[in-house]
């Protein structure tokens, strides 16, 4: 079985173990059905194909919770304060690949489960699906199947709702359908005959650095578009200019914030860099380089460590989420040490270890759940738009213009 499928059928009793071994087993069928193997291995030579039929069961399980991922739009939280959260998945629906779909909601759900998030708040599992003609009645049955398998998580599906600015994603809005694009290189893009309309690039190249000072900035001319919001305050410390204190206020207004709280958003950020450097933040095309050297963790300490302790500023949690989410589709083939991997796992869409706590802690200090989406849409649409170049989000498109 693939891994987090097992985990979660170890805990089952026999009725929901046969449920679970039906959605994977339906899964594999999937691939089968659509001819997705043949396509992806056409030599036979794989571990799809490998002699020991464990390893061709999970490897199967694997790619069909792959394919699943195709058809999931975006899938964030949303801290709703009073010990509550929401996830809001939103889904492509193709009942041709039903089973697989399921099969990757399930993996997100079991990532939850493991992180012992619901030990300390109440999360419900929106299935969002916006193709509301579609006949969902299989489907439903399926995610319903998955509800009952997790008692501290309600799970369901609910449909032709479009996410307001109170329900956007909050890290990674339409950054999953950039994925559709890109992940494995536009291979998926190949199989379900899409064309990409980008080739994927890698964190470890650092991509064209350009120089800020000579750029046309979305507004008025400014030097600021590819300088990250928590970056201004470290340029503000390093070199004294009030022009980036100002340019960080005019973005906490489009924020919708007061006055007051984004003075107060300023000074807390600005207390986290003096204690905290990152010298690297001054460095102008931060936004363009890599995080992740992949030869060993990138943060000092063990994630859980800063679940409680704020040492990095908002926008590099944003950023290091953002390469972790890269690296968790398309580094599986590189040999990673287990703390290499449990590290990308962690920061990366899959828990959101730094990005969930610092979101908490932003609604304890007089932010709303729509004033934190709205400053990481547009730190994540700065992300897409210049160290991804994913024109084509809708986040990408006009970044902290007002």
């Amino acid at each position: 079985m693939e891994p987090f499928v097992k985990s979660l059928y170890d805990r089952l009793d026999e009725n929901k173990k046969m449920q679970l071994f039906c959605i994977e087993e339906n899964a594999i069928n999937e691939m089968h059905n659509n001819g997705i193997i043949s396509k992806v291995d056409p030599a036979g030579t794989s571990k799809l194909h490998d002699p020991d039929p464990n390893i061709r069961l999970i490897e199967k399980a694997k790619l069909a919770k792959s394919v699943g991922k195709q058809f999931v739009v975006s899938s964030n939280p949303l801290p709703e304060g009073n010990g509550k959260m929401k996830y809001i998945t939103a889904v492509s629906y193709d009942p041709r690949f039903e089973n697989s779909i399921c099969l990757c909601i399930q993996g997100g759900l079991e990532g939850l489960y493991i992180s012992g998030i619901m030990k300390t708040v109440q999360i419900t599992y929106l299935v969002m699906v916006q193709e509301k003609e579609k006949d969902l009645t299989q489907f439903k049955t399926l995610i319903s199947q998955l509800n009952s398998f997790y008692d501290d998580i309600e799970v369901k599906v609910v449909t032709g709702i479009k996410p307001n600015e109170e329900t956007k994603p909050s890290t990674n809005t339409n950054r999953t359908d950039a994925f559709q694009k890109e992940k494995k290189q536009g291979f998926f893009s190949k199989i379900f005959q899409k064309k990409s309309k980008l080739v994927v690039s890698n964190p470890q190249s650092g991509g064209n650095a350009t120089d800020v000072k000579s750029m046309q900035s979305e507004r008025n001319g400014s030097a600021y578009a590819q300088i990250l919001t928590s970056q201004l305050v470290a340029l503000w410390l390093d070199k004294g200019l009030q022009k980036y204190k100002e340019e960080y206020l005019r973005r906490m207004k489009i924020c919708g914030l007061s006055d007051d709280v984004s003075t107060k958003m300023f000074e807390y950020e600005a207390e986290i860099i003096k204690t905290h450097p990152r010298p690297e933040m001054l460095d102008e095309s931060f936004i363009t380089k890599p995080l992740f050297s992949l030869k060993e963790p990138v943060l000092d300490k063990e994630v859980s460590y800063y679940e409680t302790h704020f040492e990095y500023p908002f926008s590099y949690i944003v950023k290091l989420s953002d390469e972790a989410e890269w690296h968790y589709w398309n580094s599986h083939e590189k040999d990673l040490a287990d703390s290499v991997w449990s590290e990308i796992f962690e920061l990366s869409d899959q828990r959101k270890k730094l990005f969930i706590p610092f979101a908490t802690d932003l609604l304890n200090r007089g932010w709303s759940v729509g004033n934190v989406n709205k400053f990481s849409f547009h730190e994540q649409g700065m992300l897409d738009k210049y160290r991804w170049k994913r024109s084509f989000t809708s986040a990408a498109k006009e970044p902290w213009k007002e």
